[in-house]
């Protein structure tokens, strides 16, 4: 973040009308965001005669997704802690975190922070639901989610509310007078055309629909299939679109230079490509316009803008890369750092320890006449093309971190509309690229999962949608 951006940030947060709360910022070397009034540790409300500190928090992994400067990003646990103590000195005893880091991590603040009452999270875009769910998706606990602290067996409340604002939160708490959470419920309420469009902002949407649904309401190109490219796809295993993304970039490259290869050495300078699944987005269902892909539908799977180019890394980059992208691998929260893969077969075996999961790894030849895969050569050389992003170490993936990006001038998105209309019908399919093993072991414990009470006593999500988080 230069300067202009960090500019750009703080007029952001200091115009909109909520105020930005996040504990764990360290703003020493970022003046001006470090002087924004309306960027605090923590924001006091009062309901009812009772005063609530909201405490917010970011996750720290934003140093490797976004270029944050000079700013620094510290653990959640002890900041929101020390915010908690501060707070508690105040007289305040109802107390809430508010924040973006994931789910596992909303749990453990939830655990380990003593006098937090409830635990309101994003990033992980989990979705929790008491009794049957209203449509597609499907919950992977209670909401809210009751996580008992071992020292002070307090049971705390954890939510999410999923994503793209398709449900709105809603919980109720009931406090006794030392503010103490003795009984909560709730569930999120799906969005759906019964609940009634706010007048105001459906009026400047329609300004600027049409222009907007010109753009993109053209058709690029057509699949026979449909396009995995959602975070339970995409985040968890090997998807069809990922694969289709990876290729794209493999055979961009050889159609554009093919004519500069030296064809008696090798049919191509490059025959691996990673994507960062975070990258992908959305699905895209074939049969919603009879097979037609448009430009709304690519932009919403893969929004990015991302230059593509080459770098060259020896094989235990590689398999570094690999091992990092499921390091963390849980069932209960999907990761961006997951890698899809072209002209690679790797195997994970996610019963072992983390960091020591990729069991075998095959690499396709380029410098051969039919491409057949090989074991990974951890002492060889191999020309990868990635997206600039990952070239610079995004999430966290400084394996690849490479001075030498060639890039090829265009982006991912121009590379994979080039492709479909090159393609088109696509079937890109799943086969053996990532193969997981023991995925069974991850689930979570059922025993973590406890009963809601029902109360309605406080209307929490009101003072939930009344606050912002985030930079």
């Amino acid at each position: 973040m230069n300067s202009i951006g960090v500019d750009e940030a703080r007029l952001f947060i200091h115009n909109i009308t909520a105020p930005v709360v996040s504990c764990n910022l360290d703003l020493l070397n970022e003046p001006l965001l470090a002087n924004e009034p309306n960027l605090m540790k923590s924001k006091v409300l009062t309901m009812n005669g009772r005063k609530i500190g909201i405490i917010g928090y970011l996750t720290p992994e934003t140093s490797d997704i976004a270029n944050v400067g000079n700013m620094k990003l510290l653990p959640e646990i002890p900041s929101i802690t020390s915010e908690v103590k501060r707070l508690k000195n105040e007289g305040i005893d109802i107390l809430i975190a508010l924040g973006h880091s994931g789910f596992e991590m909303d749990i453990e603040i939830a655990r380990h922070v003593e006098d937090i009452d409830l635990v309101i999270g994003g990033h992980s875009n989990t979705f929790l639901y008491t009794g049957r769910a209203p449509d597609i998706e499907k919950p992977i606990g209670t909401y809210p989610y009751l996580v008992e602290q071992p020292k002070t067996k307090r049971k705390v409340p954890v939510v999410q509310a999923f994503h793209i604002t398709k449900y709105l939160g809603q919980l109720w708490l009931e406090f006794d007078s030392a503010g103490e959470v003795t009984k909560s419920y709730g569930n999120p309420i799906l969005l759906d055309s019964h609940i009634e469009q706010d007048p105001k902002l459906s009026s400047e949407v329609k300004i600027l629909e049409k222009e907007i649904n010109d753009q993109t309401k053209q058709v690029i190109g057509s699949s026979g299939v449909t396009l995995e490219g959602d975070n339970e796809h995409c985040r968890a295993r090997e998807c069809n679109l990922g694969n289709f993304i990876t290729d794209s970039y493999v055979d961009y490259n050889l159609r554009i230079y093919m004519k500069s290869f030296d064809l008696k050495k090798h049919w191509t300078d490059a025959p691996i490509s990673i994507l960062q699944s975070g990258g992908v987005r959305r699905n895209i269902d074939h049969t919603t316009r009879g097979g037609n892909i448009t430009l709304y539908d690519l932009v919403s799977a893969v929004p990015f803008q991302n230059d593509i180019g080459k770098i060259t890394v020896n094989g235990s980059a590689i398999w570094s890369a690999l091992e990092f992208g499921v390091r963390r691998y849980s069932t209960n929260q999907l990761y961006g750092e997951f890698l899809q893969v072209s002209g690679l077969k790797v195997v994970i075996d996610l019963g072992r320890p983390s960091g020591n999961r990729v069991k075998s790894v095959l690499a396709r030849c380029g410098n051969c006449a039919v491409p057949v895969y090989e074991q990974l050569d951890l002492n060889a050389n191999y020309t990868v093309i990635v997206n600039d992003y990952l070239a610079k170490g995004g999430d966290g993936h400084v394996f690849l971190k490479s001075v030498d990006f060639h890039s090829l001038r265009v982006s991912e998105l121009d590379v994979i509309r080039k492709e479909l209309r090159v393609k088109s019908p696509i079937r890109p399919e799943v086969g053996d690229r990532i193969v997981l093993l023991n995925a069974d072991k991850l689930e979570m414990a059922s025993g973590q999962l406890v009963s809601t009470p029902l109360s309605l006593v406080v209307l929490v999500w009101a003072v939930i949608t009344s606050m912002s988080i985030g930079l």
